[in-house]
């Protein structure tokens, strides 16, 4: 099969996180919006009940105390770690909030800057805390994930359990519902029929406008891969030629796709 394009896109969902007991709000292999399951985290949740966003937030940091492990996303970091001696473009981007990848990245050796981890790009923010006042922000540190009480650069926080502050202060760095991506993301879009290939890791899909962006890099001619136990629905049109599924463990898959890759150096 001819891709019109160079590079690969990357695109990881909540089924990397999975192996680590972090929920990936599926049932029967589908998604469960997360409005379904507890706290929304959108603009009127975080205006009206900015306590149950934080509490949700934290909880997906604690883990009960324990602290998770970066299971799936080890494999995951080396394949993209050899990824970069190829050379080529690389765009990775997730839709997790989590920071297992980072530190899967981290416990390889590989701090940011080095030419053998990518930028890895949150579509829907990350588990951390953002200053409404001065756009400085911080992870959310601790055992109990809690937020500070006061930005670290400018010195101005909030009451956290205020909803009439909630935009006063410090805020989840996450793209609520009912907010717009980030700016970068167009470029994403507008970049992938450019792609020659695309590499879809632990994502249903079910998201837009993310779930389509695999379609983006097909209709050019690029060829996706998929790994994780259930292929996405967007994509069983695609099954075949153009669209190679690897189902099993994904933390496998993931290990077996670096020994391809690593074989063809």
């Amino acid at each position: 099969m001819a891709a019109s394009g160079t590079g690969l896109l990357v695109i990881i969902g909540a089924g990397l996180s999975a192996p680590s007991g972090v929920a990936t709000f599926r049932r029967g292999g589908r998604t469960t919006p997360l409005w379904q399951r507890g706290p929304a985290l959108s603009v009127t949740d975080w205006k009206e009940r900015p306590h149950e966003v934080w509490d949700f937030l934290e909880g997906r940091i604690a883990g009960g105390g324990v602290r998770v492990q970066p299971l799936a996303h080890r494999p995951m970091a080396r394949l993209l770690a050899r990824l970069c001696t190829l050379g080529g473009k690389l765009t990775v981007i997730t839709q997790n909030l989590d920071l297992l990848l980072e530190q899967a990245f981290d416990e390889a050796g590989l701090p940011l800057g080095h030419p053998q981890r990518p930028k890895l790009r949150h579509v829907h923010g990350r588990l951390g805390w953002r200053c409404s006042h001065c756009g400085a922000c911080g992870d959310l540190g601790g055992s109990s994930g809690a937020p500070p009480t006061r930005c670290q650069a400018c010195g101005r926080g909030q009451d956290r359990r205020n909803a009439a502050r909630v935009h006063s202060g410090i805020r989840p760095d996450v793209v609520l519902f009912g907010e717009q991506l980030p700016g970068w993301f167009g470029e994403i879009w507008d970049a992938a029929p450019t792609h020659a290939a695309c590499l879809v890791a632990g994502s249903s899909l079910e998201v837009t406008p993310v779930g389509s962006l695999p379609g983006l890099v097909s209709a050019s001619g690029g060829a996706v891969v998929v790994c994780d136990e259930v292929l996405p629905g967007a994509l069983q049109n695609l099954a075949g030629e153009r669209c190679r599924w690897l189902g099993g463990d994904i933390a496998a898959s993931l290990e077996s796709l670096q020994a391809a890759v690593a074989g063809t150096i």
